[in-house]
């Protein structure tokens, strides 16, 4: 019996190889990124939940086992995940980690051991996805398992480079049985990944380190260029992406109090019939739904036209972190970052080009530093622009990753929409200027939910706006529609240069009030803008 080839130094030099094999590979496997949506990231993606691998192994005591380093690994990666290839690599690693058992004092060959390992990662990456399909990365995962455990011999590493080899000469024949690559001609971008990860898995083995950048051999990869299909072009299903962390909870999401408990978290890794209630009830709202475990957290991915809803399967309480960005946009250089209080503003900043951090009660204050960077990453820009409510004013002015950020903090979520206007308007060149601009003109009237409520009533308050919403008419005298018309033609009368106005609603409005406001305004000869549902808002009007 061969000895088996595997230790935490090995471990570590895994995590550390595989992102930096990623980082080389990142353009080549953007490239033929077609499934589950052409947008052109999948090499990107991988990278990014490499790298929150990589850090989670480096904050380990060194003493850590080979156990607890890939445990770390897969945790990590898990946790910092980005779309559906790197939620599938994070649970891929997770069964992995699970895998290794024992110390090597058992009657398997290396080979067996590792195969076991392999087929565990297989199985954990299948169970990711609630539609798995044959074809991708879920197919080629297996088959290297299998071909690794049916090896002769001793030797793990020769086990592992011979199933990589036929994996690559046959993944052409294996992405053809998924029609949409067929149709594109291309290979699954998720197993080019993975196979990656495996090449430096196979290296470490082999040598004991990680290869050097001169050893990488990459040359089986497409060149890198222009994609198969231009990022955002051609998306099908959900035109936005929303990634949830959350924490598990004895009550299933999305379900009535009396719902009998499901297992948590740590216990789904290595059950298969366990229905994930998560996976389930993103499924109901979207497509291209994945979902990992991450240490004590869930990471969950959607494809969907409704991100609010998306965003509503899990109670609030439990979100950790909630991102949100449009699907068929292309990348901006600077890129923009909102961050906000507000569900039902997320779908609106999305479309204005933001990647949108939505704050829930559940999310740690102390942390939304961590999710700014982790959202200016998702830009894929060098530079970022960041507005939005609670922006910590300590962030910056360089992320982590080396993102230079132009922070622009505001007291609502209709300021933020504002300053959004001004740079879709085309005033990204200078950074935030043009938003600054844009909000130095800026002037506003509101009324919250409370002082609505308080008309309705008959309470008095000394809010301006909700004084001048009974004057002109609120919900208890004509209609909210012209309280908010009234207000806006007082702003203007007092500031006639004004030509737009920004209209915000909260949950209580109806169409047919958005409908009139709008309508009234623009036969003032305003151009308007409409955004909203926004939290604790009944509505909020600005004139620039």
């Amino acid at each position: 019996m061969h000895a088996w080839p595997w230790d935490a130094a090995g471990a570590r030099a895994w995590a550390d190889g595989s992102l930096a094999a990623a980082r080389a590979a990142r353009e080549r496997i953007d490239a033929v990124n077609v499934f589950p949506v052409p947008d052109a990231d999948t090499g990107t993606n991988v990278a990014l939940t490499l790298a929150g691998g990589a850090a989670a192994v480096h904050l380990l005591d060194p003493a850590a086992s080979v156990a607890g380093v890939c445990g770390a690994l897969a945790d990590g990666a898990s946790r910092a995940a980005r779309g559906n290839s790197g939620i599938i690599l994070g649970q891929w690693l997770r069964g992995f980690a699970a895998g290794l058992d024992g110390d090597g004092s058992d009657a398997r060959t290396a080979p067996q051991r590792l195969g076991a390992a392999l087929g565990r990662a297989a199985d954990a990456a299948r169970r990711a996805v609630p539609d798995p399909r044959d074809g991708t990365v879920l197919t080629v995962a297996r088959e290297v398992a299998d071909r690794v455990a049916r090896s002769d011999g001793p030797d793990a590493a020769r086990a592992l480079i011979r199933a990589l080899a036929a994996a690559r000469e046959g993944l052409a024949r294996t992405s053809a049985a998924l029609d949409v690559l067929r149709d594109a001609r291309v290979v699954d971008a998720g197993a080019c990944a993975l196979l990656v990860v495996l090449d430096v898995l196979a290296h470490v083995l082999r040598e004991g380190r990680a290869p050097r950048p001169d050893e990488l051999d990459l040359a089986w990869l497409p060149a890198p260029g222009t994609a198969a299909v231009p990022g955002g072009a051609g998306v099908t299903g959900g035109a936005f992406e929303v990634m949830l962390l959350v924490r598990p909870d004895d009550q299933p999401v999305d379900q009535p109090d009396d719902h009998p408990a499901h297992h948590r978290a740590g216990d789904r890794a290595d059950d298969a019939g366990v229905e994930d209630d998560l996976a389930l009830a993103l499924a109901r709202v979207g497509d291209s739904v994945a979902v990992a475990d991450a240490g004590a957290l869930r990471h969950g991915h959607v494809h969907t036209d409704d991100p609010a809803a998306a965003l509503a399967v899990v109670p609030d309480r439990r979100v950790v972190q909630a991102v949100v960005r449009r699907l068929d946009l292309p990348p901006a250089d600077p890129g923009l970052v909102v961050v906000t209080p507000s569900p039902g503003m997320a779908a609106w900043f999305a479309t204005a080009g933001a990647v949108t951090v939505v704050r829930g009660s559940g999310a740690v204050v102390d942390g939304l530093d961590e999710q700014v960077g982790r959202a200016a990453a998702d830009t894929h820009a060098a530079s970022v622009v960041v507005v939005g409510v609670d922006v910590p004013a300590g962030l910056g002015p360089v992320t982590a990753d080396g993102v230079r950020l132009d922070l622009l903090p505001v007291p609502d979520d209709g300021t933020a929409a504002v300053a959004c206007l001004a740079l879709l308007a085309g005033g990204r060149d200078h950074g935030g200027a043009a938003a600054r601009e844009a909000l130095a003109r800026l002037h506003a009237t509101s009324s919250s939910a409370e002082q609505e409520s308080s008309q309705e009533t008959g309470q008095e308050t000394s809010h301006e706006a909700g004084r001048d919403a009974r004057r002109d008419g609120g919900p208890g005298a004509r209609t909210v529609a012209a309280a908010v018309v009234a207000a806006v033609r007082r702003l203007r009368a007092a500031n006639p240069e004004g030509q737009a106005v920004t209209l915000l609603h909260g949950t209580g409005w109806t169409a047919a009030d958005a409908a009139a406001a709008v309508r009234e305004l623009e036969r003032d000869g305003l151009d308007v803008a409409l955004a909203g549902p926004a939290v604790g808002a009944a509505w909020w009007a600005g004139l620039d």
